[in-house]
């Protein structure tokens, strides 16, 4: 009769499959680069495709939104402020596997996020001009750039927000959302671009206006989009920092999972031999075979014919 074995508690058994915190990291790494080197080219792809749709207009405007490409350029740079700071918060928050230090640091990031955003949307009416005139452009392609450059500034909060809200999923391990909202965004801008640009239907056509006006409702809605699902699927707290106190015995205190090898191997094997000796000890069984009789006789006639010999 077998005795029943000790259940072992959650805090003990094994992490999930998607803690980013245990296990070997080459697949997390390519699982989490991959995504984050396509959200960078995204984020740029958005310019590109304005300038393949201004191209049908005239020279002038795919002059203009081709300089523009520059100072979106410094525009992304200056988001990347709050969001890498944000990033930093976070994932350090994340690896000690403390989701309150994780919502404290990414609605930090938030809120300078977003007064950044603001400040340089107010700006733009004193910046914009010094920026035409700095790219050297003149004539028809500064009026253009003039106006680009205008609509995006003031959508320039949904596009540090976006980012901030990215490093907060990238940090806690979720990167392939944001690569999702995006693709969802450059699809939407795809299709604001021909309606807003050309005035097909009911639309009026804007020009390059309309370019830089579907460029700043896509980027709101993707804005809207991962904000609401940060909020509702708290994706600053990642799966490795909460399975620990989410999965503790009722009545107890949440024990955090050993953050090294060595701490792992010493609470399995006191684990194991814990174990071993509640378990009933089992008495050797005898001998029973024929086999085993015949063998136990023989030994003592050899023994006797051997003394018998030296004697």
């Amino acid at each position: 009769m077998t005795a029943p074995t000790t259940p072992t508690s959650p805090i003990e058994s094994e992490p999930p499959e998607n803690d980013i915190l245990a296990g070997p990291l080459d697949g997390p790494l390519v699982r989490l680069a991959l995504p984050m080197l396509l959200g960078y080219l995204a984020h740029l792809a958005f310019n590109w495709l304005n300038m393949w749709f201004v191209e049908h207009l005239s020279e002038d405007a795919l002059a203009a939104v081709s300089a523009s490409s520059y100072v979106l350029w410094g525009m992304i740079s200056l988001g990347e402020i709050a969001s890498v700071g944000t990033l930093a918060v976070v994932a350090r928050a994340v690896g000690a596997r403390d989701p309150r230090e994780a919502a404290s640091g990414a609605l930090g990031g938030m809120v300078i996020g977003l007064l950044l955003g603001v400040a340089l949307a107010c700006s733009g009416p004193w910046v914009v001009p010094l920026l035409v005139h700095a790219l050297g452009l003149g004539g028809g392609a500064g009026a253009l750039a003039s106006s680009y450059l205008s609509v995006l500034f003031w959508a320039f909060p949904a596009l540090v927000g976006f980012l901030v809200l990215e490093s907060i999923c990238r940090a806690a391990g979720r990167t392939g959302v944001p690569m999702a909202v995006l693709a969802l965004t450059f699809g939407l801008n795809a299709l604001l671009d021909w309606l807003l640009i050309f005035g097909a239907g009911p639309f009026p056509a804007l020009g390059v206006a309309g370019a830089a006006i579907a460029t700043g409702i896509a980027r709101a809605i993707g804005f809207v989009v991962l904000f609401g699902y940060v909020i509702a699927r708290r994706a600053w707290a990642s799966p490795a920092s909460t399975w620990p106190s989410t999965r503790s015995r009722p009545g107890s205190a949440p024990r955090p999972w050993p953050r090294s090898a060595s701490a792992c191997a010493s609470r399995a094997s006191r684990s194991s031999s814990r174990r071993r000796s509640d378990a009933p000890r089992r008495p050797w069984p005898a001998r029973t075979s024929a086999r085993g009789r015949s063998s136990a006789r023989a030994r003592p006639r050899v023994a006797r014919s051997s003394t018998a010999g030296s004697s």
